[in-house]
């Protein structure tokens, strides 16, 4: 029914992300939506003579980013989104006929106004630490199960795949989809799940490989 029928639409706009390929995809990072490519972005400004398309709702080290040859910009607005430091915030000014100029902020690191998440973040990251420590312990053998699922050698599988060898190995039952962005790369839709063993562990060091 047109109920259904808005809630798919809401859904999409949500989640739907720009991507590197062509053409349309599922958005199984998400959980919903869709990737499109540049030719689909092409398409839609043609279609409505439109020279720019502007969203939202995905996170960006520096609080905005132009993809597809310029004819996209995502902007986010909350800085401090995974903890303090962890990205910027923008917004757009627009002024007729002019390139959309966007402008950078960081909220301070006190912990007023911010949201419980962030006021948080210091005891996630001590988690997320002992988390990545289980890992590297166990790297010889998560890397060779990786690989058993990675039919091309190309470094990229499933976060399906990932979320079950993760827990196979290290016995530990932990949200893995939720943590995936704090632990492993995402490339295509899919982990690339040797770039989790070299990322910062939070604390102002890196991970021994």
């Amino acid at each position: 029914n047109s109920n259904i029928l808005f809630r798919m639409e809401i859904r999409d706009l949500l989640w739907s992300d720009p991507y590197s390929d062509t053409g349309c995809a599922l958005n199984n990072l998400r959980g919903g939506g869709a990737l499109f490519g540049a030719d689909v972005t092409k398409h839609l400004l043609e279609s409505h003579d439109f020279d720019l398309l502007v969203r939202s709702h995905q996170s960006k080290k520096e609080g905005f980013e132009y993809t597809h040859n310029g004819k996209v910009l995502t902007v986010f607005s909350a800085s401090n989104y995974y903890g303090i430091n962890s990205n910027l915030g923008a917004y757009v000014k627009l002024s007729g006929g002019r390139r959309p100029h966007c402008v950078q902020f960081q909220a301070k690191r006190s912990g007023k106004g911010l949201t419980m998440s962030q006021q948080v973040s210091s005891v996630e990251e001590c988690a997320l630490r002992e988390l990545r420590e289980k890992l590297v312990g166990s790297k010889e053998k998560l890397i060779e199960e990786y690989k058993k699922r990675d039919d091309g050698l190309t470094g990229l599988i499933s976060i399906e795949d990932w979320v079950a060898v993760n827990l196979a190995v290290t016995g530990l039952s932990v949200p893995w989809r939720l943590l995936r962005g704090h632990l492993v790369q995402m490339r295509f839709a899919k982990v690339d799940y040797l770039s989790g063993f070299a990322l910062s562990n939070g604390c102002g060091t890196r991970l021994n490989k």
